[in-house]
């Protein structure tokens, strides 16, 4: 099996780290296109600032840019546009405003993002666990509607109880 030779670190690296980060692609994929190892590109992340940089700031503008984008889409936004017509061998340019409604599917994620306490689709619950024997709780009291219920939840009684269920 052939020894696969770490590549060498190139300042070349820096743009090219920074526009892969700007596309969206995640750590272990920007070390495939530089050709090198997840750990030969985690060690260039701790050893040289400038290269993380790159990383940071790439992942940080694409991040604001749809962040600013789901923003817009939440509060609604207008578009200035040119409407491009021939009339009688003349072009003709309208420009006209565009109106883009709210969008609520981008309101409601944009708070549960930044509000997850109050628009959380999930509740944080606490859980309690609590041990009963059932060897010692008394079934005598319960009716025969009652211990059927029990029975097809699978529940049974065990031990001594009084009832003839």
């Amino acid at each position: 099996m052939e020894r696969r030779v770490p590549k060498k670190y190139s300042d070349v690296m820096v743009e090219q780290v920074y526009r892969c980060a700007l596309l969206g692609a995640t750590d272990k994929e920007i070390a495939g296109i530089l050709g090198v190892d997840i750990n030969t590109f985690d060690f260039w992340k701790r050893d040289r600032p400038e290269f993380k940089e790159a990383l940071m700031r790439g992942k940080m503008e694409a991040d604001s840019k749809v962040a600013e984008a789901l923003y817009r889409r939440a509060l609604g936004y207008e578009v200035e546009e040119v409407d491009i017509k021939m009339y009688k061998g003349k072009i003709i340019k309208t420009t006209y405003t565009k109106h883009f409604p709210p969008d609520s599917w981008a309101a409601v994620k944009w708070l549960t993002i930044r509000q997850r306490q109050h628009w959380s689709d999930v509740k944080m619950t606490e859980n309690v666990q609590a041990n009963v024997n059932i060897n010692t709780f008394d079934f005598s009291g319960l009716t025969t509607d009652e211990l059927k219920i029990l029975k097809s939840i699978g529940l049974k009684q065990l031990g001594s109880a009084t009832s003839e269920n």
